[in-house]
């Protein structure tokens, strides 16, 4: 799975799990600088992505040394949710983008541009 295959399929979950559990959601909630520092400190996890989902929340995915890593929302009144998590996060790189060469244009009788 890509990462961004996963990081659409961990956005929509985190979208429906704040959009319909906001309730629970509290549990896993905390002050963003909190948040933050409890994933350092417990997982050595840091931040490594962070975005904006489709219904204008930011989150941020934490990623730690070992594998873990942890999908959090920000929400409006400064608090960081912690809506999923995981093991094994293993980057990707990009496929490099090969320049595709491009016709040369050329003059052509009556004035018309060949391309």
């Amino acid at each position: 799975m890509t990462i961004w295959r996963t990081l659409t399929l961990a956005g929509a979950v985190a979208a429906a799990l704040v959009t319909v559990l906001p309730a629970q959601a509290d549990d896993a909630c905390a002050p963003s600088e909190t948040m933050l520092k409890g994933l350092h400190d417990r997982y050595e996890e840091s931040p490594a992505f962070s975005g904006v989902m489709m219904n204008g929340m930011p989150f941020t995915i934490t990623v730690g040394p070992k594998g873990s890593w942890t999908f959090l929302v920000m929400r409006a009144d400064g608090l960081a949710c912690a809506v999923t998590g995981g093991a094994n996060w293993a980057a990707e790189k990009a496929a490099a983008v090969q320049p595709q060469s491009l016709p040369t244009p050329a003059l052509l009788p009556h004035h018309m541009l060949r391309i």
